[in-house]
């Protein structure tokens, strides 16, 4: 299985399938992980630790706060700090909406600052934590080859 930890950006992915029923790709955010297998699926973490998943193809198990849901194709959610469930809504697949999703992000941040940097602080020790121990458990080997391709224009400044 593959994994990628993804503090803050955006990332889009199409994951092909595994052996048998196992997942075959997970990200991971301070808010979220996300389990994945036969899947095209865009995900971003914003300013404040939010974390929108949009589904294009497939199913997207988000787990959050021992809370989990299952996002399927033409499918979103977005996962913030706290204990909510993480609810389902259409996937509205524009530059234009994630660059609005981006903005509000920052707004929040910047309103809810002094606890919010509490909050992405141990959201991301766990995560690390993890890594760490599976490290330990298990050799990482680096796969065969990777390909990134990046769209044009996908990181604003």
């Amino acid at each position: 299985m593959s994994s990628v930890l993804l503090f803050i950006g955006r990332i889009w992915a199409r994951v092909a399938s595994s052996e048998g029923d196992q997942t075959a790709f997970e990200l991971e955010t301070a808010t979220a992980v996300c389990g994945v297998r036969r899947t095209s699926f865009t995900a971003a973490v914003g300013a404040d630790g939010a974390t929108r998943v949009g589904v294009e193809e497939g199913l997207v198990t988000v787990e959050a706060d021992q809370q989990k849901v299952d996002v399927p194709a033409g499918g979103e959610t977005t996962v913030e700090f706290g204990p909510e469930k993480p609810s389902i809504y259409p996937y509205i697949r524009s530059e234009e909406n994630w660059e609005n999703w981006r903005r509000e992000r920052e707004q929040i941040f910047i309103a809810r600052a002094d606890t919010l940097v509490q909050e992405m602080m141990r959201g991301v020790t766990a995560p690390r934590k993890n890594l760490y121990a599976q490290d330990k458990k298990e050799s990482w080997r680096m796969p065969r080859r990777i390909r990134i391709n990046t769209p044009p224009n996908l990181f604003k400044s």
